[in-house]
Protein backbone atom coordinates (compact mmCIF):
# COMPACT_ATOMS: atom_id res chain seq x y z
CA UNK A 1 0.00 0.00 0.00
CA UNK A 2 1.46 3.38 -0.97
CA UNK A 3 1.43 6.40 1.35
CA UNK A 4 -1.13 8.04 -0.93
CA UNK A 5 -3.46 5.03 -0.71
CA UNK A 6 -3.20 4.90 3.08
CA UNK A 7 -4.12 8.56 3.51
CA UNK A 8 -6.96 8.16 1.06
CA UNK A 9 -8.23 5.10 2.95
CA UNK A 10 -8.22 7.02 6.26
CA UNK A 11 -10.25 9.81 4.65
CA UNK A 12 -12.62 7.38 2.92
CA UNK A 13 -13.33 5.57 6.18
CA UNK A 14 -14.36 8.89 7.68
CA UNK A 15 -11.35 9.88 9.74
CA UNK A 16 -10.79 9.63 13.47
CA UNK A 17 -14.38 9.73 14.68
CA UNK A 18 -15.58 7.07 12.24
CA UNK A 19 -12.59 4.86 13.01
CA UNK A 20 -13.48 4.97 16.72
CA UNK A 21 -17.08 4.10 15.84
CA UNK A 22 -15.91 1.23 13.64
CA UNK A 23 -13.75 -0.28 16.37
CA UNK A 24 -16.51 0.13 18.94
CA UNK A 25 -19.05 -1.51 16.64
CA UNK A 26 -16.66 -4.39 15.94
CA UNK A 27 -16.24 -5.17 19.63
CA UNK A 28 -19.89 -4.46 20.46
CA UNK A 29 -20.96 -7.03 17.88
CA UNK A 30 -18.40 -9.47 19.25
CA UNK A 31 -20.01 -9.09 22.69
CA UNK A 32 -23.62 -9.21 21.47
CA UNK A 33 -23.73 -11.86 18.76
CA UNK A 34 -23.49 -15.50 19.85
CA UNK A 35 -22.01 -16.38 16.46
CA UNK A 36 -18.83 -14.55 17.49
CA UNK A 37 -18.50 -16.28 20.89
CA UNK A 38 -15.38 -18.22 19.89
CA UNK A 39 -13.64 -15.04 18.79
CA UNK A 40 -14.81 -13.24 21.95
CA UNK A 41 -13.35 -16.02 24.09
CA UNK A 42 -9.90 -15.23 22.65
CA UNK A 43 -10.05 -11.77 24.29
CA UNK A 44 -9.74 -10.65 27.92
CA UNK A 45 -12.93 -10.06 29.95
CA UNK A 46 -12.62 -6.29 29.51
CA UNK A 47 -12.28 -5.13 25.92
CA UNK A 48 -11.08 -1.64 26.79
CA UNK A 49 -7.41 -2.30 26.00
CA UNK A 50 -8.28 -4.38 22.93
CA UNK A 51 -10.40 -1.51 21.59
CA UNK A 52 -7.57 0.97 22.05
CA UNK A 53 -4.98 -1.32 20.45
CA UNK A 54 -7.17 -1.98 17.43
CA UNK A 55 -7.98 1.71 17.05
CA UNK A 56 -4.27 2.59 17.14
CA UNK A 57 -3.41 -0.12 14.66
CA UNK A 58 -6.13 0.88 12.19
CA UNK A 59 -5.26 4.56 12.58
CA UNK A 60 -1.68 3.90 11.56
CA UNK A 61 -2.57 1.34 8.93
CA UNK A 62 -5.04 3.63 7.17
CA UNK A 63 -2.64 6.56 7.13
CA UNK A 64 -3.26 8.62 10.26
CA UNK A 65 0.01 9.43 12.00
CA UNK A 66 0.13 9.73 15.76
CA UNK A 67 3.10 9.93 18.08
CA UNK A 68 2.22 7.62 20.97
CA UNK A 69 2.57 3.84 20.66
CA UNK A 70 3.25 2.93 17.06
CA UNK A 71 0.77 0.39 15.62
CA UNK A 72 1.65 -3.30 15.55
CA UNK A 73 0.16 -5.89 13.22
CA UNK A 74 -0.96 -8.18 16.03
CA UNK A 75 -3.42 -5.58 17.31
CA UNK A 76 -5.12 -5.36 13.92
CA UNK A 77 -5.20 -9.08 13.36
CA UNK A 78 -8.28 -9.22 15.56
CA UNK A 79 -10.08 -7.02 13.04
CA UNK A 80 -8.90 -8.36 9.70
CA UNK A 81 -8.18 -12.04 10.10
CA UNK A 82 -10.34 -14.20 12.43
CA UNK A 83 -13.76 -13.29 11.16
CA UNK A 84 -14.40 -11.36 7.97
CA UNK A 85 -18.12 -11.40 8.69
CA UNK A 86 -17.62 -9.41 11.88
CA UNK A 87 -15.39 -6.87 10.13
CA UNK A 88 -17.80 -6.57 7.20
CA UNK A 89 -20.83 -6.24 9.47
CA UNK A 90 -19.14 -3.53 11.53
CA UNK A 91 -18.38 -1.56 8.37
CA UNK A 92 -21.86 -2.08 6.91
CA UNK A 93 -23.55 -1.02 10.15
CA UNK A 94 -21.62 2.27 10.03
CA UNK A 95 -22.06 2.75 6.27
CA UNK A 96 -18.33 2.64 5.54
CA UNK A 97 -17.86 2.68 1.77
CA UNK A 98 -16.89 -0.74 0.43
CA UNK A 99 -13.86 0.72 -1.36
CA UNK A 100 -12.61 2.27 1.88
CA UNK A 101 -13.05 -0.96 3.79
CA UNK A 102 -11.72 -3.30 1.14
CA UNK A 103 -8.30 -3.44 2.75
CA UNK A 104 -9.66 -4.55 6.13
CA UNK A 105 -10.35 -8.14 5.32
Amino acid sequence: MSEHDAIRMYDLVGGDEKLHELVDRFYDLMDLETGFAELRAMHPPSLEISREKLYRFLSGWTGFVYTALRPRFSAGAAFALPDRNLSARSMADLHVDGDAGSGFG
